[in-house]
């Protein structure tokens, strides 16, 4: 197992990265009261008493002293939402510029941290869906880190992906390596993404879009087939078309229900019964429809509108449906409230890219493979997030800047060659960080002098 201290410390001239008096304090506080700190059995005082200080003398700015807004604040503190016995969000997001870097997941100085494995996974589990490399699990008693490319698992040893742990007596001797790593300063300049490279750091496993696509490729092709062999009148076309259809519309109910704006387990429970699945299911796509009025679920049925126009209908077995559908739920590893839009468009992009074909009309044989003028291309080229938002700050930002939110109603945004919606969904957040950021002014400047923007 790696050692990320050691690494460091191996690595890097960390002789002038000496704690502060202000750590040992913290410090000899926490041991002096440690008996009636455990008692107490309270996380959230833990976090305010000890955790945020230990994230002040690593450089971040837990309480925003900087006053900035909400989209360039360097720690984001999630409330805790429990839904059902599971929570919905890691305690700490700390960030660059905006963009989250790595998790920090607090607990009750009772608790664990270094034999709890489902503390762990569920540490491992937001930051491994949302592309981050590292994460930290602690209640200051002890801090354990983890490398969070590896795919989590509920069944997972505490040990596994762990890659430095720390008992707060050894803050202080260890504290250069934990600077070198995990303050605002060093990572700004790039030190998890060195630890990344380093030759001495075991490798992880699949990444979450990696194995996402995998999941989803393999279930288009099982429901490709299983459409195909059901209705036979279907051609090469329209079996294509419904087997993403369904995909997007299960996909997508089952995103909202993890970030809240649908009803946990909405499909869980719905194939949990097994009675009568494919027509309830139906009837929960129609009021999807008229709900977010979306034509992602146009159509009476499991089908499109034009199918039941044409007197088609769609046949899906029961069985199929409630596999899939209970894959996409625990023990999986995907949680979808912290998962990246781009990843799923990288996703969608790729299944847009290819076509079902049937193989043997007789037996309704199915394959999945390359479009042609794909294949030519040399396969999809999917434009990396990061030069997204390059583009998007250089052409938004002068457009709409020192305009009010008003004005921004008459600015429209195009993007002709739109795929799965990577640059939009890029501007749309840019426009919103935007306009939240200017009322938080407003309501500043308003405070200050009773007037208004």
């Amino acid at each position: 197992m790696s050692d990320i201290f050691k690494i460091v410390a191996e690595e890097a001239d960390l002789s002038n990265l000496k704690p502060r008096k202000a750590l040992t304090e913290l410090i000899r506080q926490f041991d002096l009261n440690i008996k009636e700190i455990k008692s107490q059995q309270v996380e959230a005082s833990t976090r305010v008493d000890f955790i945020n200080p230990l994230l002040e003398e690593l450089g971040w700015d837990v309480r925003n002293s900087a006053g900035k807004p909400p989209s360039k604040r360097e720690v984001i503190y999630e409330p805790r939402q429990t839904v059902e016995g599971s929570n919905r969000a890691p305690d700490y997001a700390l960030c660059v510029d905006g963009e989250k870097k790595i998790y920090v997941e607090a607990k009750r100085v009772s608790e664990d941290i270094a034999h709890n494995r489902n503390h762990a996974y569920q540490l491992r589990r937001y930051s491994w869906n949302a592309g981050l490399a590292f994460g930290i699990l602690t209640d200051f008693e002890e801090l354990a880190v983890y490398d969070c490319r590896y795919v989590p698992s509920p069944e997972d040893d505490s040990s596994v992906g762990r890659v430095g742990y720390l008992n707060y007596k050894d803050f202080e001797k260890s504290w250069a390596s934990l600077h070198a790593v995990f303050s605002r300063e060093a990572i700004e300049e790039g030190s998890l993404e060195k630890l990344l490279s380093s030759e001495s750091l075991e490798k992880g496993t699949k990444t979450i879009d990696q194995s996402f696509l995998e999941f989803m490729k393999r279930w288009r092709k099982e429901l490709a087939q299983e459409i195909a062999r059901r209705n036979k009148d279907f051609d090469e076309t329209q079996i294509d078309y419904e087997t993403q259809a369904f995909l997007n519309k299960v996909v997508f109910l089952r995103i909202l229900e993890d970030r809240g704006l649908e009803a946990p387990s909405s499909l869980y429970k719905l194939v949990n019964d097994t009675q009568e699945i494919s027509k309830k299911l139906s009837s929960y796509f129609s009021r999807a429809n008229d709900r977010y009025n979306s034509g992602l679920f146009s159509g009476l049925g499991l089908g499109s509108e034009d199918l039941h126009e044409s007197g088609l209908s769609l046949e899906i077995s029961d069985e199929l449906l409630t596999d899939f559908i209970k894959s996409l739920y625990y023990p999986n590893p995907y949680e979808f409230s912290v998962m990246p839009a781009d990843i799923l468009g990288q996703i969608y992009e790729i299944m847009l890219a290819e076509d079902v074909t049937l193989v043997n009309n007789k037996t309704r044989e199915i394959e999945v493979s390359l479009k042609p003028e794909v294949k030519k291309k040399g396969g999809v080229f999917y434009t990396p997030t990061p030069i997204v938002d390059y583009i998007i700050e250089e052409t938004i930002s002068p457009l709409i800047e020192g305009k009010s939110p008003t004005a921004l109603r008459k600015v429209r945004i195009v993007d002709p060659a739109c795929g799965s919606g990577t640059f939009l969904v890029s501007a749309f957040q840019h426009l919103l960080d935007y306009c939240t950021d200017y009322y938080l002014l407003c309501e500043r400047k308003f405070k200050k002098t009773a007037g208004g923007c």
